[in-house]
Formats: structure tokens, sequence, C-alpha cells
């Protein structure tokens, strides 16, 4: 049986866009959020489910062949990204304190 490369650039670009996503939203600084009038929690509903998918579509570009790719994407969406999500908020929203003062 042949070893027939398949590509695995689509499910890569869509992990990239959920995990820029993720982190991007999760850099809203808090007071921003209750603005808005939407609840802290939201954040977290908005995060997780692309952190979680850009970890299944990491996993789809490993089984395609795309080792580096793939581990590189696991790495982020399972290890960077949870840490911006948790100490983004905070930290934006010390520098927006600090800028409005």
């Amino acid at each position: 049986m042949e070893n027939v490369a398949v590509d695995y650039s689509a499910p890569f670009r869509a992990a990239w866009v959920l995990i820029y996503l993720a982190c991007g939203v999760s850099l809203i600084p808090i007071p921003v959020w209750g603005f808005l009038s939407i609840p802290i929690p939201a954040l977290v509903l908005l995060c997780i489910p692309m952190l979680v998918a850009a970890f299944i579509l990491s996993v789809v570009v490993l089984i395609r062949g795309g080792l580096r790719d793939g581990i590189v994407l696991l790495l982020i969406s399972a290890v960077v990204c949870p840490v911006i999500a948790v100490l983004g908020p905070a930290l934006t929203t010390f520098a927006w304190a600090w800028i409005r003062s």
C-alpha cells in the first residue's frame, strides 16, 4: 500500500483561527464586559469551546501527517491559550485601569 500525503491545511488554518479568536476574546478587559452587559462567565463559555475545537483539529492535523504542525497546535491549544485565557482579562483590566487613572 502506498503512502499518500493527505492535505491538512484546512484543519490547520481553522485551528489557528480558533486559537486567535479565543486569545483575542480573552484579552478584552473585564470592565468592557460589564459595559456590554455580558457576564464574566460568558468569557469562559466563549473560550472553552473554541479551544476544545482547536485541540480536536490539532489531532486531525496529526492524523493527516502534519507531525510538527500538529504538535505545535496541541501545545498552544492545551498550554499557552488557557494561560492567556486565565491571566489575560486580569492583565488587560490592570492596564485599562492604569491608563484611565
